[in-house]
């Protein structure tokens, strides 16, 4: 099946990571959120299997606080994925259900509450600016390498303790689980 809408071609089903559904993401999602908000497609790895994407905020809130949704279905199959998106979907705590969510939850959540948080506002706002002004004017970057992704993490890494010298895991870890996401590994 075939959709043409705003000049785009939809071929049916949707294979998410493809060099196709790569060049014109931004569009796809936009499809996807107006006229089929929980779509069955593919996905780049698992091609023989359909998946359901969830498109729009509300639904997909509604499907991690809703405890009739479990994260782990018994007697379900594993998709097949690679190793990268593997290590998404196993033994992190996101994807745990409860009790095993809340124990873990109960390890970390000291670092985020609002008052641990607003003592971070000077750091945060120091490792911006450093990153910041080592960009110069004119100069092509990546913004996701020089920017995005080191914000976060190391504003993540100092709120959990993670030492210096091991940072580097972390971002890489980060940067395997980002590419696994965007299907490119």
């Amino acid at each position: 099946m075939t959709t043409s809408t705003d000049n785009l071609t939809i071929h049916h089903p949707i294979t998410v990571g493809s060099e196709e559904f790569n060049a014109n993401q931004h569009r796809y999602y936009e499809w996807m959120r107006r006229h089929a908000p929980v779509y069955r497609g593919r996905l780049k790895f698992v091609e023989e299997r359909d998946v359901y994407f969830v498109s729009r905020h509300h639904d997909c809130l509604n499907l991690v606080t809703d405890p009739r949704i479990r994260r782990h279905v018994a007697g379900a199959q594993p998709l097949p994925l690679p190793k990268a998106i593997r290590m998404l979907t196993t033994d992190t705590m996101i994807y745990k259900d409860d009790p095993e969510h809340l124990r873990l939850r109960k390890l970390v959540s000291h670092s985020f509450t609002p008052r641990t948080i607003s003592h971070l506002e000077a750091r945060v706002e120091s490792v911006t600016r450093g990153l910041l002004d080592q960009m110069t004017s004119g100069q092509e970057i990546d913004l996701q390498q020089a920017y995005a992704l080191p914000v976060p993490t190391t504003v993540i890494n100092e709120l959990v303790g993670v030492p210096e010298n091991d940072r580097y895991r972390f971002r890489d870890f980060v940067e395997i689980m980002l590419d696994g996401v965007n299907c490119t590994t």
